[in-house]
């Protein structure tokens, strides 16, 4: 064994991964959340990175998905209050998720 690997071995694999490729995937995820941030400045994070994540922490194409994602709830999630029948069909349904 070189030294080098001797000293990844000690470090474990992801402390390893990290020498090597000098980001972790939290890394990546900080870095795109801070650009995404930027474009969403009132998103929040965690919906952000659950976007992210879906396109592998490519914040062009988690921005796309997301300002996607914004449309469609303003075209079908905009109720009032004359729409029961359609807030009951869509929670019954359990196919959402609830941004606060």
């Amino acid at each position: 064994r070189s030294s080098e690997e001797t000293a990844m071995a000690r470090k474990g694999p992801a402390r390893a991964a990290k020498s090597l490729s000098g980001s972790t995937g939290n890394d990546r995820i900080e870095d795109a959340l801070r650009s995404m941030k930027k474009r969403f400045p009132h998103a929040d994070d965690s919906d952000l990175r659950r976007f992210l994540r879906a396109r592998d922490c490519k914040a062009n194409k988690a921005a796309e998905m997301y300002e996607a994602h914004l449309q469609w709830r303003s075209e079908e999630l905009d109720w009032t209050s004359d729409d029961r029948e359609a807030m009951r069909k869509t929670f019954s349904s359990r196919k959402f998720y609830v941004l606060d």
